[in-house]
């Protein structure tokens, strides 16, 4: 590849001959003309070539812009993939929340006072000594301490 390609014009060379003081040639013009013709030439030839490694390194670019794009629609369709399931998740962790803070209404209503919950290992008498954010702490009359979480919680009495 041809690089910096300098373009001489008849002016700029009658100003170089101006200051070395050598008189000018007479050429007749069609020597000129001859030398001009092969000049355009190699200029032609010169930005033929850069044209050809400029549409190569474009053809690149474009093939590369084609593999990311296709990879930004891949990640695109994930990512929407993904806010459907969270999207679930999130309605799915509300509907828990929601649950868990009514079983804690429930049991803070009665502090202190006797129950019955029937869970799935068996039944839980006692009184409602302590509450946790998804837990009820029953003290039998026994005076056994007995946890129990509320989503196994079937029943209140």
């Amino acid at each position: 590849m041809v690089k910096n390609v300098k373009i001489r014009s008849f002016r700029t060379i009658s100003s170089i001959r101006k200051k070395t003081s050598c008189k000018p040639k007479k050429t007749p013009i069609s020597k000129q003309i001859k030398r001009l013709r092969c000049y355009v030439i190699k200029v032609t030839k010169s930005l033929s070539k850069r044209i050809k490694a400029l549409s190569k390194k474009v053809s690149f670019l474009l093939a590369a812009t084609v593999t990311l794009q296709k990879k930004v629609d891949q990640l695109t369709r994930a990512q929407q993939a993904n806010e459907s399931q969270i999207a679930l998740l999130t309605s799915q962790v509300q509907t828990l929340t929601a649950q868990t803070l009514a079983t804690w209404t429930l049991f803070d209503g009665r502090m202190g006072t006797q129950i019955v919950i029937a869970t799935d290992g068996g039944t839980v008498s006692g009184t409602v000594n302590t509450l946790g954010t998804n837990y009820v702490q029953i003290l039998e009359p026994t005076g056994d301490i007995v946890l129990t979480p509320f989503n196994n919680v079937i029943s209140v009495v």
